[in-house]
């Protein structure tokens, strides 16, 4: 069984890398927006290194979650890229602050159900900076947790899955499911403020392939 299952993943595993490297190479023989392709590039790379991780951890099964740190590490970053990718698809900060004065009511709705309980809020500088740090905190957290982790996981203080006061899995899973909320929930809300300028780049299906992923 052991063997069978290392053959179905080093087979997908395969797959993916060839199929990512692929696509990587079909950017490199068009490179007419290096800005834009750079970014998604970078986006791109999540499939292998998933694949290759997951693969890992299978072969070496006693460290795999320290090898699954590697894959969420890694995410944070692509959360960020795939942020900066709308904003270079908008032409920078300053042009969506412009689109949203000119093109809006400069004003946006809280998303269900908070529009309930919480009024309208500004669509500004500001709103931008709220959402950007909330994605950057994500990106520098993940990371510094999981250099924390690696000692602890090998001096016993780490152990996946248990909820035991003396443990610190719990209290790093609850930080990362805070960290993690609000950059996703960041980058859902810039989502809907850029959406109708975003139309022709269709975003919504990238965005839906990154968190599928």
């Amino acid at each position: 069984a052991v063997t069978a299952s290392r053959g179905v993943a080093g087979f997908a595993m395969s797959c993916a890398v060839m199929l990512t490297a692929f696509q990587m190479y079909l950017h490199f023989t068009v490179y007419t927006n290096p800005i834009q392709q750079r970014y998604i590039i970078r986006i791109l790379l999540m499939v292998p290194i998933y694949a290759i991780d997951s693969f890992m951890a299978l072969l070496a099964f006693k460290y795999g979650t320290i090898i699954g740190l590697v894959r969420d590490t890694y995410e944070a970053y692509v959360i960020y890229m795939f942020f900066a990718l709308l904003m270079n698809y908008l032409d920078g900060e300053d042009n969506v602050i412009h689109l949203w004065q000119t093109k809006t009511s400069g004003k946006m709705k809280h998303l269900f159900p908070f529009t309930c309980i919480i009024p309208p809020f500004n669509l500004n500088y500001t709103t931008l900076t709220v959402w950007k740090v909330c994605l950057v905190q994500y990106m520098i957290l993940n990371p510094l947790l999981t250099l924390i982790t690696i000692p602890l996981y090998f001096t016993g203080g780490y152990e996946e899955g248990s909820f035991s006061p003396g443990n610190s899995y719990v209290y790093f899973a609850m930080v990362r499911f805070v960290s993690v909320t609000l950059a996703f929930t960041s980058l859902v809300y810039f989502f809907f403020a850029t959406k109708e300028f975003l139309a022709p780049h269709k975003p919504l299906a990238k965005f839906a392939a990154i968190k599928t992923v």
